[in-house]
């Protein structure tokens, strides 16, 4: 589990992760480019040990394309990109 220093939770998560294997925070829909597109925040991440999509996040971090990304854009671009890699492969995270 990862949790930013400022993020506050104002209700109990327990029933919310329950029986989950790998949970992200959203952006809020405001902050979409397109109507409808969610994101994920980083602000918050939970996943079981060797989950293979927090793996694969990871391991995207460490390579070089990775440095195509604008640091000023603080959407998690690689989070979302590999979660549509994973829908379209057929996994469910």
């Amino acid at each position: 589990m990862y949790v930013d220093f400022d993020y506050e939770s104002i209700e109990p998560m327990t029933e919310l992760i329950k029986d989950k294997e790998c949970c992200f925070s959203l952006e809020p829909e405001i902050h979409s480019p397109r109507r409808g597109e969610l994101f994920f925040n980083n602000a918050m991440m939970l996943s079981v040990p060797e989950h293979f999509f927090m793996k694969k996040i990871i391991s995207s971090v460490f390579i070089e394309k990775t440095l195509e990304y604008d640091w000023r854009d603080k959407r998690p671009w690689i989070m979302h990109h590999e979660y549509c890699w994973s829908e379209q492969a057929g996994f469910s995270i």
